[in-house]
């Protein structure tokens, strides 16, 4: 008969003590030496189990209070599975393990959902490749049309022309993009620097208009304006858009100096900035196990 057990025994080692108690020599441990070894097994797992619950419930604070970095939390949340991982190796089939672990990977769901800055990026590469094929095709009429003379272009048609994309910009930001912005911090964040570096676009044209400057020039400058408000805004945001404002400013700065091929050369930095973008933002799958 087994011995009374103290009321403080945890469950685990009363299952233990159970296995090795049973009538059946072959459902009892091999030796003394395997029960210590299971003992000491789930004890470990017990142990790091006990150190994950106090690590996400300061890992859910940390979110809710936005305390701090989604990077950094996101990599405790990584290495606090991992130590989980070994509890889990140590005893398989320990409850709370289980549940802490669950607990974990929908916090690392939620982090990423909010502050992942890729996330909803099927709907970003979609809409830069169509923003993409509609600044190359405008161009290109552009070019065709200064070129034969059939459609001689100035700062009015380019003035235009950007007006139309900030309202192509703030229609879809704050309609079909509103839901995916609304829970995603960092792709509100984009698309207000979209929409500050259309206005910068449609602000250099107006003013070229206004100064009567040259079209090619005006054009350069827009870019150069565009790449500076994206290189600035999005500093902390996405690494991706910094390059777009970096292949912007620099084909506003390659303009400046072939102002004949200006549109041909504004075609080539849609297709370079903005479908680079979009492609760099096809939809990946996440890991977030």
């Amino acid at each position: 008969r087994a011995p009374d057990a103290p009321e403080d025994a945890p469950s685990w080692l009363l299952d233990l003590i159970a296995r090795g108690l049973r009538e059946d020599p072959e459902e009892r441990y091999p030796s003394v030496d395997a029960l210590l070894s299971a003992i000491a097994a789930r004890r470990e797992s017990v142990r790091k189990t006990e150190h994950a619950m106090l690590s996400v419930d300061r890992l859910s604070r940390a979110f809710a209070d936005r305390a701090e970095d989604p990077e950094r939390l996101l990599s405790r949340v990584a290495t606090c599975r991992e130590e989980l991982r070994d509890a889990l190796a140590d005893w398989p089939d320990n409850p709370e393990a289980q549940e802490v672990d669950a607990r974990l990977a929908a916090l690392g769901a939620a982090i990423e959902r909010e502050h992942d800055p890729t996330v909803g990026d099927g709907y970003k590469a979609v809409w830069g490749a169509v923003i993409a094929v509609l600044w190359v095709a405008a161009y290109a009429a552009f070019a065709w049309g200064d070129a034969s003379g059939a459609w001689p272009i100035d700062n009015r048609e380019l003035t235009v022309f950007f007006g139309v994309f900030l309202a192509l910009n703030l229609f879809v930001t704050y309609g079909p993009g509103r839901e995916i912005h609304r829970e995603n911090d960092p792709g509100r964040k984009l698309s207000l620097i979209t929409t500050a570096a259309y206005a910068g676009d449609l602000l250099a044209a107006a003013v070229g208009w206004a100064l009567d400057a040259d079209v090619a020039m005006t054009l350069a400058s827009v870019h150069v304006v565009a790449g500076a408000i994206w290189g600035a805004a999005a500093i902390g945001v996405d690494r991706r858009v910094a390059v777009l404002s970096v292949v912007t400013a620099l084909g506003g700065a390659v303009m400046a100096l072939f102002p004949a091929w200006c549109f041909e050369i504004a075609a080539v930095v849609a297709t370079l900035g903005i479908g680079g973008f979009a492609y760099a933002m096809r939809p990946r799958k996440r890991d977030l196990s």
